[in-house]
């Protein structure tokens, strides 16, 4: 399944719908599903709110007995990834905002790769199916 929307605060709840209509089609467990959404959602969310893109274009498939999410964002250069692991173990509240996001990405997923390419930034999310 392939698709492009405009980057507006519709990207997320537009693409969790995708999603699920994929999983289903797929037979996707709830625990892939569970992943894959939560993973997307933020990742979806940080484009809307910090990319300055105009568009992002989502490509889902299955390949072999992983599940492949490939998004690609015409906004300016941002490598999730580059960011350091957040600090979980001091006081909250002196903890600088940002990066639990991301670390729960990771946690979720089985890899995630980043790509600066033409296109622009490109994600790819891979979760093992159950």
């Amino acid at each position: 399944m392939e698709f492009t929307l405009p980057n507006n605060p519709e990207l997320p709840p537009v693409s969790a719908e995708r999603l699920a209509e994929f999983g289903k089609s797929h037979a996707l467990t709830p625990r892939v599903m569970f992943a894959l959404d939560h993973a997307l959602n933020e990742h979806l969310q940080n484009v809307v709110d910090h990319s300055m893109a105009k568009k992002a274009s989502l490509r889902l498939q299955v390949v072999g007995r992983e599940v492949h999410v490939l998004i690609v964002d015409d906004g300016r250069d941002f490598d999730p990834l580059g960011a350091a692991e957040p600090d979980l173990v001091g006081d909250p509240d002196a903890r600088p905002i940002g990066g639990l996001g991301v670390h729960m990405m990771r946690k979720l997923t089985d890899q995630l790769v980043y790509r600066r390419t033409p296109a622009g930034n490109e994600l790819e999310i891979v979760k093992k199916l159950e």
